[in-house]
């Protein structure tokens, strides 16, 4: 026959104790009352008057060796005395601090994912918003090249693109303007300096 599996809280345990902190009897089943038991530990707690007996809350108490909850009622059996039901806590205790730290550590890590992920993705898609800014602005200040980098985005290879032809309108229609001053003041520079050599003659 196999024993039953404890639960992470452990086994409750009842202990009868008169009005002045003494211990009556136990009335769990029969245990060694080693140093390390939970048992030994409590009654050691009862016999240092740690806890309540004129509360029927349910308390807490931390000793060196675990965590404890508890609740005492009178023993209406006899009419003396109180009835005290407590049971350890440590190891449901300790599992929650273990999953806490885990969670923590999780969350942790997902947070470090996060930022490296929204760095990465800001960073693409900054970079080439950047570069067609400074393309742009050389278009401004007349130097009509053309941007030859590719980009991966599609939105950003049509801006690309469209700026391109921008800048080459823009070449084209400063080159043509360049040729028309250049004309006109040809033109004009026959009839100007006749009028000029008249005028000097006179």
């Amino acid at each position: 026959m196999t024993k039953p599996k404890k639960s992470p809280s452990g086994d409750a345990d009842v202990l009868i104790v008169s009005s002045d902190y003494k211990i009556v009897t136990p009335l769990s089943s029969p245990q060694v009352l080693n140093e390390n038991s939970s048992l030994y530990d409590f009654t050691q707690a009862v016999s240092d008057k740690k806890i309540r007996l004129d509360s029927d809350e349910i308390l807490k108490l931390q000793t060196d060796q675990g965590l404890y909850y508890y609740t005492s009622v009178p023993n209406l059996g006899n009419g003396r005395g109180f009835m005290v039901i407590f049971i350890n806590m440590t190891n449901l205790y300790s599992f929650e601090q273990n999953l806490s730290n885990t969670l923590l550590l999780i969350m942790l890590v997902a947070l470090i994912i996060t930022i490296a992920m929204t760095y990465f993705i800001s960073t693409r898609t900054s970079e080439p918003v950047k570069e067609l800014s400074e393309f742009a602005k050389k278009i401004g200040d007349g130097n009509y090249e053309i941007l030859s980098k590719d980009f991966n985005d599609l939105e950003v290879h049509d801006l690309k693109t469209y700026m391109n032809e921008t800048s080459q309108k823009l070449m084209a229609y400063d080159t043509e303007q360049r040729v028309f001053f250049q004309n006109a003041s040809h033109e004009l520079r026959t009839p100007l300096q006749i009028i000029k050599s008249n005028a000097e003659g006179l």
